[in-house]
């Protein structure tokens, strides 16, 4: 079924991706952390900008909910745009952009007390959040050290620690302090966030020798000749 020049293609890739050693680098665990603390601020403007705007902005609860889609919205045009930033411009620039457009959006947000101030707050918000995770997944592996796979199945904790962890920390402060002062905790994770991509523009991303798989040797002898007697019909001679 396979030629031995495909057979051959294929041994040499198996043995160019390494299994890895199973510990990845320091800087993989940079990327790791903001994959964290990004997550961390979706997860809390999800849950929770519901009943901010209910509080803060004085709208009704069903104009509360539907105006979650704002966040999606914006998501869904960050994604567009950002692939043409990336055509352009390193991924760690533009994450931290992105950091600071959803930190742009957020103090919109925080600060309006009208329903479409407020919405036009989330929207930015969700243009910046858009690339957080992307962007900190491609970084990770990256930095994995020729390890993808192992990179990528790391990556699950990440997002489930700060999915888990962070709307129990917004909510605990939010008893302590109320709602609208315990959402200053997204600036404290945006400003993780940078810190942490700062910090990894300290590692370079290591090139490695592209993989040309090797060329299938033409045919060193000639088809068999076609059929030396003629074809006859049956029952003839």
């Amino acid at each position: 079924w396979f030629s031995g020049d495909a057979l051959r293609a294929a041994s040499v890739t198996k043995s160019v991706d390494r299994p890895g050693t199973g510990r990845l680098p320091p800087a993989y665990w940079l990327a790791w952390t903001s994959m964290v603390v990004t997550g961390s601020v979706e997860v809390c403007l999800n849950l929770w900008a519901g009943d901010e705007l209910r509080g803060h902005a004085n709208v009704s609860p069903g104009v509360a909910t539907a105006a979650l889609a704002a966040i999606v919205g914006g998501m869904f045009l960050g994604r567009l745009a950002g692939v043409r930033l990336l055509l352009r411009f390193a991924p760690l620039h533009v994450l931290l952009v992105a950091l600071a457009v959803s930190a742009a959006g957020f103090t919109i947000f925080w600060l309006a007390t009208t329903a479409w101030l407020a919405i036009a707050g989330l929207l930015v918000c969700g243009i910046g959040n858009s690339l957080h995770y992307p962007l900190a997944v491609a970084l990770a592996v990256d930095h994995s050290d020729g390890q993808p796979d192992l990179a990528a199945a790391r990556s699950a904790y990440a997002m489930a620690i700060g999915f888990g962890l962070a709307p129990l920390a917004l909510g605990w402060t939010a008893d302590q302090v109320g709602t609208h002062r315990a959402f200053l905790l997204v600036y404290l994770l945006l400003a993780a966030a940078a810190v942490v991509v700062l910090r990894l523009m300290r590692h370079p991303v290591p090139i490695s020798e592209p993989f040309s798989a090797p060329v299938s040797e033409p045919f060193s002898e000639p088809f068999s000749e076609p059929f030396s007697e003629p074809f006859s019909e049956p029952g003839r001679p």
